[in-house]
């Protein structure tokens, strides 16, 4: 099957950064999609939360994203599970909403998980009989917060 002509979202399970100097994300991940995913594609979104830089949490996305390549779509960002719950509701419906259109605006998807907005994406995918690839990895000590692998 040639590709050319497709439309690819890639889900991302970490947040783009934005600074004065532009947005970042991880610099394996852009380098990967910029030298062999996007020469096969029409076009390469990147879906994700954007954040700005805080307490340091954000010290990992390093690559500056050339956006003359790659489209970013920035998606809301879920609230914290200890939030009330008529907020974690609205925003979830938000994002299930964007999630829902943007689906149906791309021909693929390239979902990395684990993430609350990877599996939906996943399941709106089915739902709108979008093909999609599923990655589950990641970086667990980014992911959690701590400075090592061991338990």
């Amino acid at each position: 099957m040639r590709t050319e002509h497709l439309r690819l979202a890639v889900v991302l399970h970490h947040a783009v950064l934005r600074t004065a100097g532009g947005l970042f994300t991880k610099e394996v991940w852009h380098d990967y999609l910029e030298e062999a995913v996007r020469p096969h594609f029409r076009s390469v979104d990147l879906l994700a939360p954007v954040c700005v830089p805080s307490d340091g949490r954000h010290e990992h996305l390093t690559r500056q994203i050339d956006e003359a390549v790659f489209g970013v779509v920035q998606l809301p960002e879920y609230p914290k599970t200890d939030g009330p719950i008529l907020t974690r509701m609205v925003a979830a419906s938000r994002l299930l909403r964007q999630l829902w259109a943007e689906v149906g605006r791309h021909d693929v998807l390239w979902i990395l998980l684990p993430t609350w907005r990877g599996l939906a994406a996943a399941v709106i995918a089915r739902l709108r009989r979008k093909p999609y690839v599923a990655y589950l990895g990641g970086d667990y000590i980014v992911m959690t917060g701590r400075n090592s692998y061991a338990p």
